[in-house]
């Protein structure tokens, strides 16, 4: 673990990268927008250019996942979680980019910490230094891909803890096996192998 060689505190300053558009507004910026659903004028002239409605970012940013810091915990230390970290240390990270990965996911788990839910802001916040730079596009993309599967995280997360030594030991026979899968994707969906599946594995967590 690279924790210990990040700095303590917490983030104050976001550089937001947009397509071409990249501009610096402080973290307290933000919290304003969320409190009061209007953007600071520092925010408002990139959210104009990214032609991103302040409302809507305002409800992005404040939306809550809840999870225990403990469920989040298991849920990162398995491989799905290393794909999600491996994902979100490459849209949100410290401008040197070193020990991305470590340092969203001590935000994460402090946010959780606090009172076992997990929203954008609040891990922004608790980001481990004073500045981080985030992929806006890429941002909201893992938000709505993420999202529902971490608030869904605390069903499943003691079986995931559980099964982490199989499925790293299977990880590379699925990686063999992508282009095969890709190929069967339509017949996978039509034949309903897919519903099969998941209530199997949902049986044996229960």
């Amino acid at each position: 673990m690279l924790l210990s060689a990040l700095p303590s505190g917490a983030a104050e300053q976001v550089v937001f990268k947009y397509g071409p558009i990249a501009r610096s507004v402080p973290v307290s910026s933000l919290r304003e927008l969320a409190d009061t659903g209007r953007a600071p004028a520092d925010l408002k002239v990139y959210l104009d250019l990214a032609e991103q409605d302040p409302q809507e970012v305002s409800e992005i940013l404040i939306r809550p996942f809840a999870i225990s810091s403990t469920q989040l915990d298991q849920l990162l230390n398995s491989p799905f979680g290393d794909v999600m970290l491996d994902e979100a240390g490459e849209i949100m990270s410290p401008p040197s980019k070193r020990a991305s990965r470590q340092a969203i996911r001590s935000a994460l788990v402090l946010d959780a910490s606090r009172d076992g839910e997990i929203t954008i802001l609040d891990t922004l916040e608790s980001y481990p230094t004073n500045t981080v730079e985030i992929d806006g596009e890429r941002l909201l993309e893992a938000y709505q891909k993420y999202g529902p599967i971490i608030a869904k995280g605390k069903q499943f997360a003691p079986a995931i803890g559980a099964a982490s030594p199989l499925l790293k030991e299977v990880a590379p026979l699925l990686e063999d096996a992508g282009p095969i899968l890709k190929e069967a994707q339509p017949y996978i969906q039509q034949s309903g192998i897919l519903n099969i599946l998941t209530d199997t594995i949902r049986s044996l967590m229960e």
